[in-house]
């Protein structure tokens, strides 16, 4: 099965991940996913879900709901492959929704999940094809995350108002933040 994005392929996306990528890999296209969504510090989530939804095309919706114990998440696509869904448990703390949000973004970007397909079913599975699924979307959800620990620890929370913000942007160099 290949992990990647299928149908028309927006320009600004990165290469496609191969079957088991490195960690370097993965740092790689996330970066080239953070750039081409304009994404910027700090990581606002589900901001980051809008902006990759209109790059691929396909808005990315977010919802909360009590799920069964043990599920924390899943992703669908829906709507006759117009939009995709992420449904996080609504039962857990903010930063380990966070976390499911960017697992489900890792799924969505990789390809995870074609026509009206869901995810559901790999976060139990312990077939090879299930595990690769899931090392990879964890992956991406943990260089996303991590960077924007990183970036967030050294720098600080960016100022909100636009002047401040382009002061505080050439103080720091202006350099990427994954």
């Amino acid at each position: 099965m290949l992990m990647f994005l299928r149908g028309a392929r927006p320009p600004s996306l990165p290469a496609p991940l191969p079957l088991w990528p490195s960690y370097r890999q993965v740092r790689r296209f996330c970066r080239g996913v953070v750039r081409a969504a304009g994404a910027e510090p700090p990581l606002e989530v589900e901001a980051l879900c809008t902006a990759v939804g209109r790059l691929r095309g396909r808005p990315i919706e977010v919802k909360y709901r009590a799920l069964p114990p043990g599920m924390f998440g899943f992703s669908f696509a829906y709507d006759k492959q117009t939009r995709d869904y992420v449904v996080v448990a609504a039962n857990t703390t903010r930063m380990h929704q966070e976390h499911i949000v960017l697992h489900e973004l890792g799924h969505i970007l990789a390809g995870h999940i074609d026509g009206e397909a869901t995810t559901a079913g790999d976060h139990t599975g312990d077939h090879d094809a299930a595990r690769e699924r899931e090392w990879t979307a964890e992956s991406i959800a943990v260089v996303l995350a991590e960077r924007a620990l990183l970036h967030t620890r050294r720098f600080g929370e960016r100022p909100a108002d636009p002047g401040s913000r382009a002061l505080d942007d050439a103080l720091r160099g202006g350099g990427s933040w994954i």
